[in-house]
């Protein structure tokens, strides 16, 4: 009796226990999910490049909209994957984990075996959910966002170059690369520090490190490597500084460290290459003609060039590499609306009569229960999301006025709010008081476009961001 007994409460024990562990794996899951970024298929994609990264890409058309991982897979995930399945660990790794303080860096060396692994393992921890690599042109049309077409943007975070102060030592960057390390070590070391050569024809000699690299106004790093040709003294690779620095997994950053794209991604340019599923014929390198997978965006490790987001890199067929991690794709196969009107339809239906729903890049919106279609569609700039003024404030119950003889001020009113703001400016002016403003308005299209939350919130209405569904929700 006694040992039914005992049994019985071990049993109660045991059950209350893995309640708690679905518990916990129902709250990691839902942080899985949330990262996922919706991206809207594109038939019409084309690379921008062909695989030398010189000529005219191809088209390869995306028939379907896919979800994409807002952060590349980090150290701690890789180390529940391998804990749970006794996978091999990277070789950077030690005593079995990840270095001290890099739980939140990316993953690196990892091969396409090691990652399809990752994405079986974790599929199966979701109902609906098939995790995968991304393609590569899934890859390069969400890194461009809302940038693709605009031949005048390199980079996922808009227009800027980085730019490197000579005087001061600065580096001005929106992304990770050998650009970073290259200036911190000039402001760590300063450039009469000694380097010296441990591989290679110059092994045993030394320099300065002002004589052995260089940085240059854009942040390119002279002397870093070589890719080919006769060596006329030797590069920083191969130098005892580098060796310390590469250990450990390289000079990496938090994989939220520099701010997203337009689409809410982040490090899609820079800190880790982002390996792909799309198997490619090399161009360059020891790989030339042979097949490999692509890798996407550059890393810690490789120059500004080939962070940009049509840059076009070559891994190896499935062995790892010391700059390379991944970051996940997915599709959903439970019930999912796949086009506007169908999300349009259904927000009819289930949104109050207080909201009004646009979605960047449509004109189409839904506007107290009822569609609208406006002349132009709300967009993200540096990172913010830029509406109309005049259809949001309208609809909100303001009055906008323009005047031929002020054409740089837009003034909008409601009740007893005056809110006035001018184009190009960081400021404005709610009745009377200056305000900064996190983006300046801007006319495009004939049309003004100020900061949503601003001009939305002085006028009493709340805004909110879903980031899946790329929609601005303002409730009144």
């Amino acid at each position: 009796m006694i040992k039914k007994f005992v049994s019985l409460i071990l049993s109660l024990v045991l059950s209350i226990l893995l309640g708690a562990v679905c518990i916990a794996n129902a709250q990691e899951s839902d942080d899985i999910i949330d990262s996922m970024v919706r991206i809207k298929a594109r038939p019409d994609f084309s690379f921008r490049y062909d695989l030398t990264n010189k000529g005219t890409g191809e088209a390869s058309p995306l028939e379907n909209d896919y979800y994409l991982s807002a952060f590349k897979v980090t150290n701690e995930q890789y180390a529940e994957f391998v804990a749970e399945t006794s996978h091999k660990i990277p070789n950077y790794w030690a005593n079995g984990t990840y270095p001290q303080g890099k739980g939140n860096h990316p993953v690196l060396n990892i091969s396409y075996s090691d990652a399809v692994s990752y994405c079986v393992w974790l599929s199966s921890k979701y109902d609906n959910w098939n995790f995968r690599l991304p393609t590569e042109a899934e890859w390069e049309n969400a890194a461009m966002g809302e940038y693709y077409g605009d031949g005048s943007v390199k980079y996922p975070n808009g227009k800027q170059t980085p730019s490197y102060n000579l005087v001061t030592g600065e580096l001005t960057t929106t992304f990770n690369f050998n650009g970073v390390i290259a200036a911190k070590l000039f402001n760590d070391y300063g450039s009469d520090y000694v380097v010296n050569y441990i591989k290679g024809d110059f092994s045993g000699t030394s320099e300065t490190l002002g004589e052995c690299i260089s940085i240059s106004k854009t942040g390119g790093v002279s002397n870093w490597a070589n890719h080919g040709g006769a060596a006329t003294k030797g590069y920083f690779l191969q130098t005892d500084l580098y060796k310390s620095v590469s250990a450990n997994g390289g000079y990496t950053t938090p994989v939220d460290f520099y701010e997203p794209n337009s689409l809410g991604l982040y490090d899609m340019a820079g800190n880790a290459w982002d390996l792909t599923s799309s198997i490619i014929t090399a161009q360059n390198g020891l790989e030339k003609g042979v097949e490999c997978y692509a890798v996407r965006g550059g890393s810690w490790y490789a120059t500004s060039r080939s962070c940009t987001f049509s840059y076009r890199g070559e891994g190896r067929k499935d062995s790892p590499s010391s700059t390379v991690g991944f970051r996940l794709a997915a599709d959903y196969t439970g019930e999912n609306s796949s086009s506007l009107l169908e999300n349009m339809t259904n927000q009819e239906n289930e949104v109050s009569s207080n909201q009004m729903i646009l979605t960047i890049d449509e004109k189409d919106a839904l506007v107290f229960g009822q569609r609208k279609t406006n002349d132009v569609a709300p967009i993200i700039r540096n990172n913010r999301t830029m509406l109309p003024a005049r259809f949001v404030a309208e609809n909100l119950g303001a009055t906008v006025i323009w005047s031929e003889n002020e054409p740089e001020k837009v003034w909008i009113t409601k009740n007893n709010v005056e809110i006035i703001i001018y184009i190009g400016n960081n400021k404005a002016y709610v009745n009377g008081e200056e305000m900064a403003l996190d983006s300046p308005a801007f006319i495009e299209n004939d049309r003004t476009y100020c900061p949503v939350r601003f001009i939305c919130e002085k006028l009493g209405a709340s805004v909110e961001w879903n980031n899946d569904t790329r929609e601005v929700v303002i409730t009144k």
